[in-house]
């Protein structure tokens, strides 16, 4: 559904999961970065990702 709507003109569509994935390799994702774990459980960003998202998101959409 992602790249459904990626390829609408007016979507832009954030991937937090490049922040601690290696794209290359598919499946290949951090669970900790510098010793703080990225996630609560298996959904959810732990306080450490969401503060790594919130930059991305900030850094890219806002700073536009």
């Amino acid at each position: 559904m992602l790249e459904q709507l990626e390829s609408l003109e007016r979507v832009s569509v954030f991937r937090p999961e490049a922040l601690v994935c290696d794209t290359s390799v598919k499946g290949r994702c951090l669970n900790t970065s510098d010793g703080v774990s990225l996630y609560l459980d298996d959904d959810h960003p732990s306080p450490a990702y969401a503060e790594l998202i919130a930059t991305a998101f900030e850094q890219h959409y806002l700073q536009e």
